[in-house]
Formats: structure tokens, C-alpha cells, sequence
């Protein structure tokens, strides 16, 4: 017949089995749960077209509306903001 566990060492266990278990939940809840590889170029593009001149807030419609990878990757703003998908988006995204 097996042992019974003392109370000292049912604490025990339950203490170790609790920590892991608040452990592994507070894991889960430090997770932003966004993917940098998806926020990353968002983030470069809005930065990018707030640094040309428009707000957070416009430059983050822009970004959804033409996508971030064309934004990224346009070596002119210049000649970005000349083009018929950035001026469509302009209309619905900035203020004037």
C-alpha cells in the first residue's frame, strides 16, 4: 500500500502546481498578441508619412487604404503622393 502524502507535502505540491499555473497564464497575457512581421511595416510606413508631414491618424488611413509594403517601398514620397492610389486615399484620409 502506497505512502500518503503528508499535509506538509500536499502544500507542497499544490503551492508548485499553482505557480505553475499563474506562470503559464501570465505568459499568455504578456503576448500583445500581434505579429511584429504584420506591425513592423505598418509601423515603417505611417512613421514614413508622418515624417513627410501628415498626423499619426492620417498617415495610419493612408497606410490601411494603400497598404504598408507600398508605402515602404516607395523610394520618392514625392512621387508617391502624385499617384492616383495615394491621391483616392488623400481624399478619404486627410483633413483640410
Amino acid at each position: 500500500m502506497p505512502h500518503p502524502m503528508s499535509p506538509w507535502a500536499r502544500l507542497t505540491a499544490t503551492a508548485a502546481t499553482a505557480l505553475l499555473a499563474l506562470a503559464v497564464t501570465l505568459g499568455a497575457c504578456g503576448s500583445s498578441g500581434s505579429d511584429p512581421d504584420e506591425t513592423g511595416p505598418v509601423d515603417q510606413a505611417v512613421e514614413k508619412l508622418d515624417g513627410f508631414g501628415l498626423s499619426v491618424a492620417e498617415a495610419s488611413c493612408v497606410v490601411d487604404a494603400v497598404g504598408a509594403e507600398t508605402v515602404v517601398e516607395a523610394s520618392d514620397l514625392n512621387a508617391f503622393t502624385e499617384s492616383q492610389q495615394y491621391q483616392d486615399a488623400a481624399k478619404e484620409c486627410i483633413d483640410d
